[in-house]
């Protein structure tokens, strides 16, 4: 039999599942600000890593084209 600790967790009687940010009847789900914080940075790393992938593109096109007009 597993330990205490490992064992799942039931959701308690108001349907708050444990570690999932707090529930609450009016409110519904109220979210973790780290995960939004973290969301939020990988959404720009994303965008930046897009747009050097752009900027590598056009350049490698650039030298493509200087190359073969010598």
């Amino acid at each position: 039999m597993p330990k205490a600790e490992n064992r799942k967790r039931p959701a308690n009687l108001l349907g708050n599942v444990p570690d999932r940010g707090k529930h609450t009847k009016s409110d519904g789900v109220i979210n973790n600000p780290d995960r939004d914080m973290a969301q939020n940075k990988k959404q720009e790393l994303l965008e930046k890593m897009k747009t050097l992938q752009k900027n590598m593109k056009a350049e490698r096109e650039k030298s493509i084209d200087h190359t073969s007009k010598k």
